[in-house]
């Protein structure tokens, strides 16, 4: 083969190659514009589309379009019992959990202050109601965790009176937010207090917390099947995680409509 030849040779080799990277490059746009979960992170909360890949959420009436990145919220007092409750109309929404469900660091992911709530390594440490005023006017309330807390059995069944006393008979309550393990979901107390929202007519929140533990179709199956489960209308369930900030936006959305009182700055 002739010198000019290989030249020739090789600079046909080059124009081949350089039209299958440009291919490549076109299929991925292309890729991408279909569906942008394929080439981009599933927690970039920025794109619309990414945060329905995980649960769509309708915005409720008189919730902004775009929910603010945190509800801002202080603690106000604890009470041992209803009896100790703030004394006025202030919609309430409570948080309701296992106590190795997270359900304090779901707390403070939420207000973006990660000492609102107290965590600790060793479950069933909020032993009081704890309650909590926020910007829209109405209060956050963390109950006392159930199902693992070491404490003396009587002990646990005071803490038990005192969070059923307040679902019973708390006028505030104007919404329960259920904090569930996704891997360990509908234990027994969790079934129970869904069957009394059920038969209460109370709305409720139900967070598959801990999402980030489970790969993409193991979580959106857990979610379908935590879907099917709560199909009733006064339910709803969302995919979460404290850890990340997996699915803050939908639940902020939630809470700013319930929250939300005449004369707030938001209302």
């Amino acid at each position: 083969m002739t010198s000019a030849a290989r030249c020739g040779k090789r600079r046909t080799g080059r124009s081949i190659a350089a039209g299958k990277r440009a291919s490549r490059a076109k299929k991925s746009e292309q890729t991408d514009g279909k569906n942008p979960g394929y080439t981009h992170s599933l927690l970039d909360w920025a794109s619309g589309k990414a945060r329905g890949l995980y649960t769509k959420v309708t915005p409720l009436e008189g919730t902004a379009a775009t929910p603010p990145e945190r509800i801002d919220a202080t603690f106000l007092t604890s009470a041992p019992s209803l009896a100790e409750a703030p004394r006025d109309t202030a919609p309430e929404v409570a948080f309701a959990g296992r106590s190795n469900a997270g359900k304090s660091s779901v707390l403070n992911r939420v207000t973006g202050n990660r000492h609102l709530a107290r965590t600790s390594k060793t479950p069933g440490r909020t032993q009081l109601i704890n309650f909590f005023v926020t910007g829209f006017g109405g209060r956050l309330v963390d109950l006392p965790g159930y199902g693992y807390a070491k404490a003396a059995k009587r002990v646990q069944q005071a803490w038990q009176e005192h969070l059923e006393a307040y679902l019973a008979a708390r006028p505030n309550l104007v919404a329960v937010v259920l904090v569930m393990d996704i891997r360990h979901p509908f234990e027994v107390f969790d079934r129970q207090l869904i069957a009394w929202a059920q038969a209460a007519g109370m709305r409720m929140h139900v967070l598959l917390n801990k999402a980030d533990k489970l790969k993409h179709g193991a979580r959106m199956r857990a979610l379908a099947d935590a879907k099917r489960v709560l199909a009733a209308p006064n339910f709803s369930v969302q995919l979460f995680s404290a850890q990340t900030g997996m699915g803050r936006d939908e639940l902020i959305v939630h809470l700013a409509a319930w929250l939300t009182t005449e004369g707030s700055p938001t209302a």
